[in-house]
């Protein structure tokens, strides 16, 4: 999984466009196919010789030539999906094209143009470039991506169904995704339909949301019982509302996790509102002392904790249990 601390998803803006190099690419396939022109394929230098290096081995160069050109057309172009950072100009609603990039440490790992579409009530995906740069965890821009489009989908209440279109891997779901979804133990039924069902996104979104399979199962027991939908658990956590451990020793130690994730009660139901509270707040100071001692949290990073001498104290949430376990610690 990506840090939050340093992977960041932003609007794709103009200078942002300019800067990652391939605006130059965009204003050259645009030349070719200007009128006059001739209009047979031609060879196109790889996105290695730029310095965003977006997916040089995912799709065949036609492919993300489409992609770039539709990147380039939002971009640029397009008036309702155009933005800058600091001026006039609104953010694009949810409805409308919306291009996006994942930045990691100055340097751009994935590209894509999304928009909750009204007529069809799913998410369209109109460009989707990622990269596997060496010291990034395999599919892991993926799955960010991925990631992105269902909780901005669970956000503004559209289905969870995907469709690629014709200008985005030919209208098939990507190979990179089909691998990572293959990895995660979902099949795609429609892939050469590019389009990804509800329950095949649903099982997407909580194979790839970081939490265990213990976890996993009590989210599936939650929303067999109607107590909670998975996409709005997995949101909670993808949107920043609850880290993956908090969430995850309130899903196992929690005996209403619903409540305690913030789903209910109201405080007029007192006794039950302060169940909840309790399991939450458990969790959360459980995971404060979790950054402490593993020397994680920004406040500390200057001092040590040790239990025993020269050991440091790794934690871990005991799936049984749902139990915090402290190294050094006696039971």
């Amino acid at each position: 999984m990506l840090s939050t601390s340093s992977a960041e998803w932003r609007l794709f803006t103009r200078q942002d466009f300019r800067d990652s190099g391939l605006l130059e690419r965009y204003r050259t396939l645009k030349n070719q196919r200007a009128p006059g022109r001739d209009q047979r394929s031609r060879p196109v230098e790889s996105l290695e010789s730029t310095r965003t290096e977006v997916l040089a081995t995912g799709p065949a160069p036609d492919d993300l030539d489409r992609q770039v050109s539709s990147l380039g057309y939002h971009i640029i172009e397009n008036p309702s999906t155009r933005y800058e950072h600091g001026t006039d100009e609104k953010v694009p609603r949810h409805m409308v094209w919306r291009p996006y990039r994942l930045d990691h440490r100055g340097r751009l790992l994935a590209a894509t143009v999304f928009r909750c579409s009204e007529a069809f009530n799913l998410c369209e995906v109109d460009a989707f470039l990622t990269d596997d740069p060496p010291d990034i965890a395999l599919g892991a821009a993926v799955r960010a991506t991925v990631l992105l489009l269902l909780a901005d989908a669970t956000k503004n209440g559209a289905t969870l169904a995907i469709q690629f279109r014709r200008h985005c891997h030919r209208g098939r779901v990507p190979d990179a995704l089909i691998e990572e979804a293959r990895r995660a133990g979902v099949e795609l039924s429609s892939v050469d339909r590019g389009m990804i069902s509800p329950e095949e996104s649903r099982a997407l979104f909580l194979a790839f949301t970081d939490i265990s399979e213990a976890a996993r199962d009590v989210c599936r027991d939650l929303a067999r019982r109607g107590f909670a939908s998975i996409e709005r658990i997995c949101y909670l956590v993808h949107h920043g509302v609850w880290s993956a451990r908090a969430a995850e020793s309130v899903l196992l130690n929690a005996p209403y996790p619903e409540l305690a994730l913030g789903l209910g009660p109201e405080p007029e139901q007192g006794h039950l509102y302060t169940v909840a509270l309790d399991h939450a707040r458990n969790a959360i100071l459980g995971e404060a002392l979790q950054r402490t001692l593993n020397h994680v949290d920004s406040g500390h990073a200057d001092q040590r904790v040790e239990l025993t001498p020269g050991e440091r104290s790794p934690s871990a949430i005991d799936s049984s249990t749902g139990d915090w376990r402290f190294a050094g610690i006696p039971d």
